[in-house]
């Protein structure tokens, strides 16, 4: 069986473990450096102590951060993609990310003039949700910090601040040094500001040798935009790169508080191309929670009693669901949940496979229509129908494929659930660009000489294939609403023999990130699942089939099913 490249960094499996004493962590000689030279920016020490988590985050910038120091369990560690060049930092709010990060940092990259184990640094690019908020106040905020420092005016030739950019001189250490070599710049601007590609510096026209992303999405409204996601998307993904000063030496930096799974954010976490971290205000809270057992992340700040009273306070105001996202980065509460466990039934699909002819068969697919390396998830789901409209899920593939797998795993299913004389109706989206679907497995079908039919959409003339989701009128979230009856009557039952499969916990994970207000991950499985709602599903007799009823041709049933390796499964049938 293929293994999931996919979600290299399980979110709610950090949180769970995580080590908020870093136990596993001292600071370096560099971090030391840094704060103690805010410290002489600030004139004074800190109101608040610096926690061990800004050190860390510090060291992690600097690239002094090994597997073993990050604060998660072993199994956690393994599985992080380490990219000193593309950082990826979900933090709690009020835990000081934006202060470390976009105010303190640039700071010392203007004193220091270099960074550990990046060399020199000139031009620092920081983006926020808008050049009118998150860039305006950033750059207030540096105004006001190095203006009123003794220690800067004694430290720069001159400093010059506006409400886009603020520019640092430091004196010459040399005669004759250069004035490009003496000057560090911080740009800010607002991400719906528009392309960051082919921004250059004042002095020495040097590209962004960094890029800070901090808290680019606005709010719960943007975050289910689909046109400003895609747009922020770009901007991290391809902008950003494309931004950087050549020879591929600069840094991305992108930190933030989550919104859902389906975040551009998030996403850095979970396709690996980031180095991920995510950390919460502490690691557990609830009303039974003693001050003893409490592990924040920045104690002084936020201490015991702060953090308990902001629990309860969001309980008896039912906005739970805020608290654990902005403060636990939990995406999904039980609360909020659609489909809770409770609602979710597990047979035993061996029961199923020795009376098969007792049941209608059919597939329902959300279909991908790229090809891309980084194509988006497809799904596919083999269902067996009960006279009493019980739906038992036999076979499942939820993952990232291109539009050539997904058909070739449309074709193994029909093949191993086929063979025992059953027929089998597939339900194909035909909204758009993906009537195509049909077109290709019709051809398919021809020179495979395999065929199948589609099923038909409820209420859809005789002649017409495939099913019309967006003509029933209603989003994707209203389409499985349709479907929440199915759950709440204990009619839909999945395998405990695909528990364990990547493609199943997928599935889980879906449905567990489905709550009443929308999806706060993928919805792949959620739209097979959807989709049985619209098929027009024929339910078999009450008679039991006895075709596969004798113990010899049940005996003949896990025959045919152990050459399954002869077809190629590279998804969940397991047996």
């Amino acid at each position: 069986m293929a293994e999931h490249k996919d979600n290299v960094f399980d979110i709610e499996e950090a949180l769970l473990n995580i080590d908020l004493e870093f136990r596993n962590y001292i600071p370096s000689a560099d971090a030391i450096d840094f704060f103690n030279i805010m410290r002489l920016v600030n004139g004074a020490d800190f109101e608040f102590d610096s926690p061990l988590v800004h050190y860390w985050i510090v060291d992690l910038l600097f690239g002094n951060v090994t597997r073993e120091n990050y604060p998660y369990s072993k199994e956690v560690q393994d599985k992080i993609n380490i990219n000193n060049k593309r950082i990826a930092i979900m933090m709690s709010r009020g835990l000081g990310k934006s202060s470390v990060i976009t105010a303190f940092l640039p700071v010392y990259c203007a004193v220091k003039g270099e960074v550990p184990n990046y060399g020199p640094i000139y031009f620092i690019l920081a983006v926020g949700a808008s050049a009118q908020g998150g860039g305006r106040v950033m750059a207030l905020a540096l105004r006001s910090m190095c203006e009123d420092s003794e220690f800067c005016k004694s430290y720069f030739e001159s400093m010059r601040f506006t409400e886009t950019e603020a520019e640092w001189v430091r004196k010459p250490t040399r005669p004759n040094e250069k004035l490009d070599k003496r000057v560090f710049l911080l740009r800010t601007m607002g991400a719906s500001s528009g392309n960051i590609r082919g921004v250059r510096s004042n002095h020495g026209a040097h590209r962004p040798d960094w890029i800070l992303f901090d808290d680019i999405i606005p709010n719960m409204a943007a975050a289910y935009s689909e046109t400003i996601m895609g747009n922020l998307e770009d901007m991290i993904n391809a902008d950003a790169i494309n931004a950087l000063k050549g020879g591929g030496k600069g840094k991305i930096i992108n930190v933030f508080t989550p919104f859902h799974l389906q975040d551009p954010n998030v996403k850095t976490l979970l396709d690996g191309s980031y180095t991920p971290v995510a950390i919460p205000i502490c690691e557990h809270i609830d009303e039974n929670t003693t001050e003893k057992e409490f592990r924040g992340a920045w104690v002084e700040m936020h201490p015991y009693e702060a953090v308990r009273e902001q629990y309860l306070q969001a309980v008896k105001s039912n906005t739970t669901r805020a608290f654990n996202q902005e403060r636990m980065l939990k995406m999904a509460n039980e609360e909020d949940r659609m489909v809770p466990d409770n609602l979710i039934q597990v047979y035993n699909r061996e029961n199923i496979m020795q009376n098969l002819g007792a049941y209608t068969l059919y597939i329902t697919t959300d279909f991908t229509t790229t090809s891309e390396a980084k194509s988006d998830f497809s799904g596919l789901m083999v269902w067996a129908v009960s006279h009493n409209a019980d739906y038992f899920l036999l076979d499942v593939c939820v993952r990232r494929q291109g539009i050539q797998e997904q058909y070739n795993e449309l074709f193994r299913m029909l093949q191993t659930w086929g063979r025992y004389g059953n027929h089998i109706e597939v339900g194909i989206e035909v909204d758009g660009q993906q009537k195509a679907h049909v077109f290709a497995l019709k051809e398919m079908m021809q020179k495979r000489n395999q065929y199948f039919s589609f099923a038909r959409q409820k209420g859809a003339p005789i002649t017409r294939e495939g099913i019309l989701s967006k003509g029933t009128g209603t989003n994707k979230h209203e389409r499985f609403r349709y479907m929440l009856p199915q759950f709440q009557n204990k009619k839909m039952w999945f395998p405990q023999q695909l528990a364990d499969t990547p493609d199943m916990q997928e599935t889980m994970k879906q449905l567990k990130y489905t709550t009443y207000s929308g999806f706060a991950g993928h919805d792949d499985a959620i739209d097979c699942i959807s989709q049985l709602g619209m098929i027009d599903v024929r339910l078999p007799s009450e008679q039991v089939s006895g075709e596969f009823g004798d113990e010899e041709a049940i005996d003949s049933i896990w025959a045919r099913f152990n050459h399954d390796e002869d077809h190629g499964s590279g998804c969940s049938t397991v047996f």
